[in-house]
């Protein structure tokens, strides 16, 4: 009796279709490569580390086709459990430059590699238990418990020690245990949000606020819940697109950075939040021409361009003939609509190698773009307000000035009155096109400005 469970296992060789012996052995140490690999992976996406243990078991979900018989459920199964799938994932996420379907798309495979590594195979028709790396038996489950807990505490140690060398940067450490817990600054996934992450961290830092930042936490979708569920303490926002977000799309932003910043004040605190002092800058949409083709058909505005449109070319991401604020929103507000349109990227390289080989005449960018300024593009000034107010505001938990009081805000809104879009783009084009790190950027301006002593008081 003591060896029936041995013996069970046995009576599944490869007559049955399952890997046994040392090619067993081999694929699952593939399956700790793959486990392994895709963390390492991971981590150059510079996406947040609790998004793994969050995401981890998710393909186990469609195990639920076994409600509807062993085919279905087998089916279901061996689709969320072979490596085509993530794969897929990560080539869209790669080409698209979309890091959260990339760090996605890493986690499915970590959890394909994990699978293989504790003998959990491809499921056969005939029952849950028949996989390609063997039976799975009472017995052998209950062994596969502890290594299961082993690779998880693996995975999570791993990805502790990952992160710990460059997530959560913490300011004014030595303040923690007198002015109350550290203060997290979350930013999304682009340049641009952790440098004003860390702008608005070193003044608050340079202020003896014991603050960290997190940098390239991920798209809205995932920042802005984060600090709605207090995950995160502050975010600098866009005005424009944090409104209709707070809204869930039932108020839009318009072009009066008064009127969109009022709105969002209003939404943001019913939700716990409040709305700091929107700063001058923006990056907004802007429709952008070469300086010879400003030169030769006189362009200004973009109702300059009404007359000339019909023999232009314009490029621009490719969702633009649905969007409101592109083509359908240029021949509601202007009146006119371009000869050609050319489906590029959302202001990125692609449009602009584009626009300076002549394949288009104009571009649809974003305003705090360094290469506007760098490659001497003329930005039409948008006279019919077309496009949305995006003011760089932080949006803070309302626990923070309950907390800290009014001087707290204060010095976020010292760094908003100083901040234009031209002195944002400049800044972007350090980090940006001379590379240098947003850390390092943010404390050269905060000293320029007055906001933090010289000699680098932020750590």
């Amino acid at each position: 009796m003591g060896n029936s469970a041995t013996t069970e296992a046995l009576r599944f060789s490869s007559s049955d279709g399952a890997v046994v012996g040392v090619p067993r052995r081999w694929l699952r140490l593939e399956g700790l490569t793959l486990l392994l690999g895709s963390l390492v992976a991971y981590s150059t996406t510079r996406q947040a580390w609790w998004l793994v243990p969050v995401t981890l078991l998710s393909p186990d979900l469609l195990m639920v086709g076994y409600l509807a018989g062993t085919r279905s459920g087998g089916s279901m199964y061996n689709l969320a459990h072979t490596t085509s799938l993530p794969a897929a994932l990560i080539g869209l996420g790669w080409w698209q430059h979309q890091r959260l379907a990339l760090a996605l798309g890493l986690v499915w495979l970590a959890h394909i590699g994990m699978d293989r590594l504790m003998g959990y195979g491809l499921k056969y028709d005939d029952n849950l238990q028949h996989t390609h790396l063997g039976h799975m038996t009472r017995a052998l489950f209950e062994r596969q418990k502890a290594l299961c807990a082993s690779c998880l505490a693996l995975a999570v140690v791993f990805c502790a020690c990952i992160s710990a060398g460059g997530h959560g940067v913490a300011y004014g450490a030595a303040e923690v245990g007198r002015r109350g817990p550290v203060i997290t600054l979350g930013s999304f996934d682009f340049p641009e949000s952790v440098l004003l992450a860390y702008l608005y961290a070193g003044a608050l830092a340079a202020t003896g606020f014991p603050v960290r930042v997190l940098p390239d936490v991920g798209t809205r979708e995932l920042v802005d819940p984060a600090l709605l569920s207090g995950l995160v303490q502050i975010v600098p926002e866009y005005s424009g697109s944090a409104l209709e977000f707070l809204s869930v799309g039932r108020l839009s932003a318009t072009s009066s950075s008064w009127a969109t910043s009022r709105a969002l004040s209003r939404w943001a605190a019913r939700e716990g939040l409040v709305a700091g002092r929107p700063s001058g800058a923006q990056d907004t949409n802007v429709i952008v021409v070469t300086a010879a083709t400003a030169a030769r058909y006189g362009l200004r505005s973009v109702a300059d361009l009404a007359r000339w449109a019909p023999r232009l070319v314009f490029g621009g991401p490719p969702e633009c003939p649905e969007s409101v604020y592109c083509l359908p929103g240029l021949r509601r507000t202007y009146g006119f609509h371009f000869g050609e349109f050319i489906g590029l990227d959302a202001g990125g390289p692609l449009t602009l190698q584009a626009l300076e080989a002549g394949d288009i005449s104009v571009a649809l960018l974003f305003s705090t773009d360094p290469a506007i300024t760098a490659r001497h593009l003329v930005v039409l000034s948008d006279d019919r307000g077309l496009q949305p107010a995006e003011n760089v505001v932080p949006l803070l938990r309302r626990s923070l000035l309950a907390r800290y009081g009014p001087r707290f805000v204060a010095v976020l809104n010292a760094v908003s009155a100083r901040l234009s879009t031209p002195s944002l783009r400049a800044l972007d084009a350090q980090v940006e096109l001379r590379g240098l790190a947003p850390r390092l950027v943010a404390g050269s301006w905060l000293r320029a400005q007055g906001l933090a002593p010289t000699g680098g008081a932020v750590r």
